[in-house]
C-alpha cells in the first residue's frame, strides 16, 4: 500500500507533540516550528502534492550495503518528515521551493549518508532542472565520495535508475536533463565557475573554513530553487563554520530570529539530561532510529567504554548523542597516561614512606583535589582523592557530562553532605593519609587555602606551603610533571576521575616560555592536575634541614 506523505506527516507531528515520540527539545522545536508555519507562514504552503512526489521517488530507492542491501528504502516516519517538509513547501507567488537550504543534524547510523544519496538522486532527476549540477561536498575528497558512492549504489541495485542514469568514475550522468552529479572537495584545483542546483555537504562539524559552504552558496545564483542541503553531527564547538550554522538554526526553531528558507532538524539529547552514560532513555531520543539502523547494544558498549576511557567521551557525546563539545589542544598524552596506570596499587603498600600532598580547594559548590605523591625509586607514585557536595552532585554532572554520581558509588569520589564543600571531610581525609605514610608536607594555592594550612599546620603539626597559582609559582612544577610522564617515572593507581582530568588540560605559556595549567583553556574540569602540580611545586621547595630530597637524585627538569 503506498504511504501517505501528508498522513504520515501528521501523524508524526501529533505523536511528537503529544509525547508519544521520545525525542529532544531540538526535535520537538523543529516540529513545533512546522505546525506554527502552517497557521502562520500566509506566502507559502504546504503542498502535499510535492511532498508525495519526494517519497514516491525515494520508494524507487533500495539498500546498497549491510543486512538491508537489496531491499527497498523502509522510510522512518521522522525521514518522511524531513523530506516531505523540505521538499513539500511551496512558494504562493513563483510555485517553487521554499526551502533553498537545509540543515539536518543527526547522530551517527541513523542513515544520513543514505538518505543524503537519495536526495542528490531526487535533484538529479525528479526535480526537472536543465543542466542540473550536484555535487557531494566536503573537506576531503574521501568524505565527498562517501554520498556520491551510496548513489552510484542505489543506481546499479535499481533497474529504472539503471535504464536512465549513466555511472562513471567521478560522475553520475542523467542524460534526458543533462545533467549531473560529482564529488568535490576544497582539494579539487579549483571550484570557480560551479552552476550549482544541489549540493550536499557531509559533516561540516569537521571543517576548519567556511570555504566550501562559501563557494556552494555562491554559486546557485542562476538558479530558481537551488538546495544546499547540509547534513552532519555535533562536533567541537570552538572550532570550525560548523558551531555557528547549528547555533543560528537553534535560533530559528525557537522562534528567535527568521530563515523562511532554511530547513531544519536536529535530533540530539539535551544538555539537562542527568548521566549521559547509563541511560537508555537519553540514548533513544537522541537517535530517531534507535533500535533499526542505529544498534541498542553498540551504543550500550560504547557507553560503557566511555565511562572507563575518559578520553572517549566527546566521541561518545558527540558521535551517539549529537551533542556539541568544547575541546582544546591536550598537554598530555592520555595514552601515555593510561600505560602508567595501576589499578590494583594501594595507599597501604606504602605504609610509612615519605609523601606529598598538592590540594586544590574549590569554592564553595565544585570538585576539590587533594593528591598524594610518594617519591620511590625515581618514580612518583600518585593516589588523588576528590570531593563534592552531595546536593549538587547531580548538578555538576549536568553541567560536566560526565557521572559523577557513579563515581561517587564506586567511591572514585566523596560526596559531602549539604550543598557546599565540607572542609572537615577533606582534613579527615589527609589525617587518615597520614596514619599510613609521613606526610612531608601539604602544598596548596596562596590564595584560597591559605587559612586551611595554617589550621593543618597549627593543629595537625603537618609542614604546609602556600603555591602561588602563577607562572612563577607554577611552571617549574608544570614542566616537571611533563618530564615525569613522558619518561615513564609516575605510576597512578587509575582513577577514573583523574584520569579525565589529565585528557581536560590545556596549558597557558608566556614570552619566556614559561607554562602553567590553564582552568579557562582546558576542555573541562583540571583540579586534580591542579592539585598534584601543586603539590609537585611544594615537593620542589622542599626545605633545606631535609637533605634526602627526591630531586636529589631524580634531577630538575627546567627546558
Amino acid at each position: 500500500m503506498p504511504i501517505s506523505a501528508n498522513e504520515v506527516v501528521k501523524k508524526y507531528c501529533k505523536d511528537v507533540l503529544a509525547g508519544k515520540i521520545l525525542c529532544g527539545k531540538n526535535q520537538r522545536l523543529c516540529v513545533e516550528r512546522h505546525v506554527r508555519d502552517l497557521k502562520t507562514k500566509k506566502h507559502f504552503y504546504f503542498s502535499e502534492k510535492a511532498a508525495q512526489h519526494v517519497i514516491d521517488f525515494f520508494s524507487l530507492l533500495k539498500h546498497s550495503k549491510g543486512k538491508w542491501a537489496g531491499q527497498p528504502l523502509d522510510l522512518q516516519p521522522w525521514q518522511i518528515f524531513c523530506l516531505a517538509v523540505e521538499f513539500g513547501w511551496i512558494e504562493k507567488s513563483t510555485g517553487l521551493r521554499r526551502f533553498r537550504e537545509a540543515w539536518n543534524e543527526v547522530p551517527r547510523k541513523n542513515g544520513k549518508s543514505t538518505i543524503s544519496a537519495g536526495k542528490a538522486l531526487y535533484l538529479l532527476i525528479a526535480d526537472g532542472e536543465p543542466g542540473a549540477e550536484i555535487y557531494t561536498a566536503a573537506t576531503k575528497k574521501e568524505q565527498a565520495r562517501i554520498i556520491f558512492e551510496e548513489a552510484r549504489s542505489m543506481v546499479a541495485q535499481s533497474a529504472a535508475l539503471s535504464a536512465i542514469v549513466k555511472p562513471f568514475r567521478n560522475s553520475l550522468v542523467f542524460g534526458d536533463t543533462f545533467s549531473k552529479i560529482e564529488p568535490l572537495s576544497s582539494e579539487d584545483h579549483t571550484l570557480d565557475g560551479l552552476n550549482i542546483h544541489g549540493a550536499l555537504i557531509d559533516e561540516i562539524h569537521a571543517h576548519k573554513t567556511s570555504a566550501i559552504y562559501d563557494v556552494l552558496k555562491t554559486g546557485v545564483g542562476s538558479r530558481q530553487q537551488p538546495m544546499i542541503d547540509i547534513v552532519t553531527t555535533a562536533g567541537v564547538s570552538n572550532e570550525g563554520p560548523g558551531i555557528a550554522l547549528h547555533n543560528h538554526a537553534v535560533s530559528v526553531i525557537e522562534n528567535v530570529v527568521e530563515d523562511d528558507r532554511l530547513f531544519i532538524f536536529i535530533a540530539s539529547a539535551d544538555i539537562e539530561d542527568v548521566n549521559f552514560f547509563n541511560n537508555e532513555k537519553v540514548w533513544r531520543k537522541a537517535n530517531p532510529n534507535y533500535g533499526i539502523s542505529v544498534n541498542p547494544e553498540d551504543i550500550k558498549e560504547q557507553s560503557a567504554r566511555a565511562v572507563s576511557v575518559p578520553s572517549f567521551r566527546n566521541t561518545f557525546l558527540i558521535k551517539r548523542l549529537n551533542l556539541w563539545v568544547q575541546q582544546s589542544e591536550a598537554w598530555l598524552s592520555i595514552e601515555k597516561w593510561n600505560k602508567l596506570g595501576n589499578a590494583k596499587l594501594k595507599i597501604e603498600e606504602f605504609a610509612g614512606q615519605k609523601a606529598y600532598l598538592g590540594l586544590d580547594l574549590s569554592q564553595s559548590i565544585d570538585l576539590s583535589a587533594v593528591v598524594v605523591m610518594i617519591p620511590v625509586d625515581k618514580k612518583i607514585i600518585i593516589f588523588p582523592y576528590f570531593f563534592v557536595p552531595e546536593d549538587e552532585i547531580f548538578e555538576r554532572a549536568k553541567i560536566d557530562r560526565v557521572p559523577y554520581d557513579v563515581w561517587a558509588t564506586d567511591g572514585v569520589l566523596t560526596a559531602t553532605p549539604g550543598a557546599y564543600v565540607d572542609i572537615g571531610f577533606i582534613e579527615a581525609k589527609i589525617l587518615e593519609i597520614s596514619k599510613i605514610v609521613n606526610i612531608k608536607r601539604l602544598s596548596a594555592d596562596t590564595w584560597n587555602a591559605q587559612q586551611f594550612l595554617a589550621r593543618m599546620h597549627s593543629q595537625h603539626g603537618i609542614s604546609t606551603i602556600g603555591i602561588p597559582q602563577t607562572m612563577g609559582g607554577l611552571s617549574p612544577a608544570t614542566k616537571e610533571f611533563e618530564k615525569l610522564l613522558v619518561s615513564n617515572q609516575i605510576e597512578h593507581d587509575a582513577n577514573p576521575l583523574m584520569t579525565w582530568m589529565v585528557s581536560n588540560v590545556s596549558t597557558t605559556k608566556d614570552s619566556n616560555q614559561n607554562i602553567k595549567p590553564d582552568k579557562s583553556k582546558s576542555r573541562h574540569r583540571i583540579d586534580g592536575v591542579v592539585a598534584a602540580i601543586t603539590g609537585l611545586a611544594g615537593m620542589r621547595l622542599q626545605s633545606e634541614d631535609e637533605p634526602e630530597f627526591v630531586y636529589n637524585n631524580m634531577g630538575i627538569y627546567v627546558g
